[in-house]
């Protein structure tokens, strides 16, 4: 604020503002602060961890292990092909990484309790969205099921017949590594020692988890399993969580999803059995093992490559001389809105009212959402907007725009048309008004469908049909629901023009 600024602004990155490959991290890091109209700040907090708790895990490969590989791979992707829906697709052809990474125990595991598993998790995650199409697919998928499990019964009776598949490993080598492993740091500790696996496809946790459950039987351990939402209920994640937290499961088995977010003081190692793609990863994954001695052991990852990473990305954290200067922070600023405290965000800087709270600020990024929610909530159904509430047409010559949007009040069904979005905007460049950071991929089109949206959640905010938290007005629903059947046509919505902000130029 001393230097003119809008602020405090403080946000605390827990990895890296760096999600991706480390080229170019100057230029990163100055893009991150524009985007965030902030300065980043990295204290020199000593390391938690040292060098010598990163450790490489070796092991060997099997004799022939291409050959059976390849066995394997062959009746998958016979079996793929069988298969027309490319979610299920995707989920059997992770059949031949199952076998590469675990052996031919873990890949029969897959297909006989997994996979159908996995389908009917995602189905059921789907079914609770809004959106009509997105619930339709998940029925679609249901219905799949059962010609799913012959599929799987076809390919595994034909994995049982080859005498190729048959001579495989019960175990890979790998994940024999890593059985001695677990054998090896559990030996000697004591109840409250635990750890977490990373492995990088949902298709191996549950797998590993069954694996590593056969075979550490002698200890007493338990694995536990954790995957992303698409492939999990929440319930059964929250229960592992728990269940780990706890001590009753000593092992968790996870994707990513367990990179960041979750603080057992008692996490004494973390195992990177898959390859780990980001520094960001590196250093997230790292950061779950709490334990004052925890070791990190690497299967794929050369461990010193890695550190090495981390302390360049850290280094240019640090660098201050590369924080953007207030002229240019200043220059990121105009690049969001033009005028800033004029059209965008709102409510309207211009008339001096500001809000504490985030969440009632309304601006292109987020008016999409809060303008669907309205609609779904006033009217008490699941919606889809591009069929429902907007209207299309083409420029000669030129993409489709957004030419008519319609919303529920309680008098009926209101419109307003792509001349109001030209009166409100007026000669503003759109281009400065959705900054280019945070919308590299959209085109001019849908650049203005977000101004275009944004103006009708502004007139709804202003009618007093969206409240200070952009939530529909409670006393507004039974009203509207009653006057705005989504069988009425498009005729029946009264046109209405934009007069909000021209009253404040």
């Amino acid at each position: 604020q001393a230097r003119g600024l809008p602020g405090p602004r403080i946000l605390g990155l827990t990895a890296s503002f760096i999600n991706g490959n480390l080229r170019n991290m100057e230029q990163k890091r100055r893009d991150h602060e524009a985007l965030l109209l902030s300065t980043i700040i990295c204290p020199n907090v000593p390391p938690k961890i040292t060098d010598d708790r990163f450790k490489s895990v070796h092991w060997g490969s099997s004799m022939d292990a291409s050959k059976y590989s390849e066995a394997v791979a062959n009746h998958v992707e016979d079996a793929v092909k069988q298969v027309d829906i490319k979610e299920l697709s995707k989920v059997v052809r992770r059949c031949t990484h199952v076998y590469d990474e675990l052996g031919a125990d873990a890949l029969f595991f897959y297909i006989d309790k997994v996979i159908v598993e996995q389908i009917i998790a995602k189905a059921s995650q789907l079914k609770e969205q809004s959106e009509v199409s997105t619930v339709r697919y998940a029925n679609t998928l249901m219905r799949r099921v059962p010609a799913l499990r012959t599929k799987l019964d076809e390919l595994r009776q034909k994995l049982d017949a080859d005498p190729v598949v048959r001579r495989a490993a019960k175990r890979s080598p790998k994940v024999n590594s890593l059985i001695d492993l677990m054998q090896k740091v559990f030996q000697d500790e004591d109840s409250g020692y635990r750890g977490i696996i990373f492995v990088e496809q949902v298709a191996l946790v549950s797998s590993l988890a069954k694996t590593l459950n056969d075979s550490l039987s002698s200890l007493n351990l338990r694995c536990g399993a954790v995957a992303g939402t698409g492939y999990q209920s929440d319930r059964d994640r929250q229960t592992q969580l728990d269940q780990f937290k706890s001590g009753e499961i000593r092992i968790l088995a996870a994707t990513a999803t367990l990179e960041e977010g979750i603080d057992v003081s008692e996490c004494a190692f973390v195992v990177r059995f898959s390859s780990v793609a980001t520094t960001k990863a590196h250093i997230q994954g790292a950061g779950r093992a709490r334990h004052p001695n925890a070791v990190i052991y690497y299967f794929e990852n050369n461990p010193r490559a890695e550190r090495q990473k981390e302390a360049a990305l850290t280094a240019t954290a640090k660098d201050v001389s590369l924080s953007l200067t207030t002229d240019a922070l200043q220059d990121a600023i105009g690049s969001i809105a033009t005028p800033f405290d004029q059209r965008h965000p709102y409510p309207f800087r211009g008339r001096g009212t500001f809000v504490n709270d985030a969440s009632g600020e309304a601006n292109v990024f987020n008016s999409k959402q809060i303008f669907n929610q309205y609609c779904s909530i006033t009217l008490g159904a699941s919606l889809q907007p591009k069929k429902d509430l907007y209207q299309y047409s083409h420029k000669p010559g030129e993409q489709k725009i957004l030419s008519k949007i319609r919303f529920p009040t309680p008098n009926g069904w209101r419109r307003l048309c792509y001349a109001d979005y030209q009166s409100f905007w007026g000669s503003t460049d759109i281009d400065q008004v959705v900054a280019a950071e945070r919308s590299k991929k959209k085109s001019s089109s849908e650049k203005e469908e977000m101004c275009f949206v944004y103006m009708v959640v502004v007139l709804l905010r202003e009618q007093g049909y969206l409240d200070s938290h952009n939530r529909p007005d409670s006393a507004i629903r039974s009203d509207a629901k009653r006057t705005c059947p989504l069988t009425a046509g498009w005729l029946n919505a009264i046109a209405i023009k934009n007069t909000v902000f021209q009253s404040y130029i």
